[in-house]
């Protein structure tokens, strides 16, 4: 399989499912957008993946460039008629976000979409990749690099209702759950700004579905970061065996640390990659082997010994 054809396998897998195979290679979206090749192939595989899932059209808006969405919107303009029965702007003036989101939806929603007998080929390609996300999605096993999270549990409720995020331990309204699971990624990296296919323990550990997509206009406070590095501070304290350690040195030696999620009976299990210092684990004033905070439907199992 060529680089080209691994990338469209994994976009596709990444488009149905919010996160991406065990296999992915590559380091970012970006990669894979130049990778990409898109021909009638690729677009009639869309079509479908797009018209199946309406998450996956969310998903392809909120989390890919708008160039790369302008690349397809372009190839999608230039298919016989369909720029001519779209009411849209002629693809040599698309480039608006709002336009392009235009296109996408209603090419997902097969609107005017001209009558075309789809090849073998093309045919074989999506069997093959229905029965792959069949088989990937009944195994649900995910590789993630922020398990250390979970050594927060116990301050997660407070923080949300102190940021305004619930309310008598229930989600104020669905914005509010998306801005939840960016928040638990700030704590672990300082950053503001995530790629969906780094969230799944986030999405778990607020009560989301792992496949439901993630909102990427929401910003991060300065309010909400001070009280986000308030947490770690007092993390810092109470786990006394970590001294003099600032909320960098917490955030890179434990909180930023590989794992594997499994979907079992009742929750999900998470496996997280050991390290000699987690010797310092027998010290952490509370147990992380259980984990269900207020809003979570079902259980986290952790092995973390």
């Amino acid at each position: 399989m060529s680089k080209e054809q691994r990338a469209a396998e994994q976009f596709f897998f990444f488009l149905d499912s919010g996160v991406f195979p065990w296999n992915y290679s590559g380091n970012s979206i970006s990669e894979m957008e130049m990778l990409l090749r898109i021909d009638q192939g690729f677009l009639d595989r869309l079509q479908e993946t797009l018209a199946a899932n309406q998450q996956a059209v969310k998903r392809l808006i909120n989390q890919f460039s708008i160039l790369f969405q302008n690349r397809i919107a372009q190839s999608i303009l230039r298919l016989d008629d369909y720029e001519r029965q779209l009411s849209i702007a002629p693809a040599n003036e698309i480039g608006k976000a709002r336009d392009i989101a235009e296109v996408l939806k209603a090419f997902a929603s097969n609107k005017n979409m001209p009558n075309k007998v789809p090849s073998q080929n093309s045919l074989a390609v999506k069997k093959e990749t229905k029965s792959q996300l069949q088989k990937n999605s009944s195994t649900r096993e995910l590789y993630i690099n922020n398990s250390g999270l979970v050594l927060l549990h116990p301050f997660l409720s407070v923080l949300m209702q102190e940021i305004g995020m619930t309310m008598d331990n229930k989600w104020r309204d669905d914005q509010s759950q998306q801005m939840g699971l960016m928040v638990m990624q700030f704590l672990v990296t300082g950053d503001e700004v995530f790629p969906e296919h780094e969230l799944p323990l986030n999405k778990i550990l607020c009560g989301v579905d792992v496949s439901v997509p993630v909102e990427n206009e929401l910003i991060i406070s300065e309010n909400i970061q001070t009280a986000s590095n308030e947490l770690l501070s007092e993390v810092i304290r109470q786990w006394s065996r970590l001294k003099n350690t600032g909320i960098d040195g917490l955030r890179e030696t434990f909180l930023q640390r590989p794992g594997k999620l499994s979907k079992v009976d009742n929750g999900w299990l998470l496996q997280v990659e050991q390290k000699s210092v987690d010797v310092l684990l027998g010290g952490l004033p509370w147990g992380i082997s259980v984990i269900k905070l207020p809003w979570m439907e079902t259980l986290l199992y952790v092995d973390w010994t």
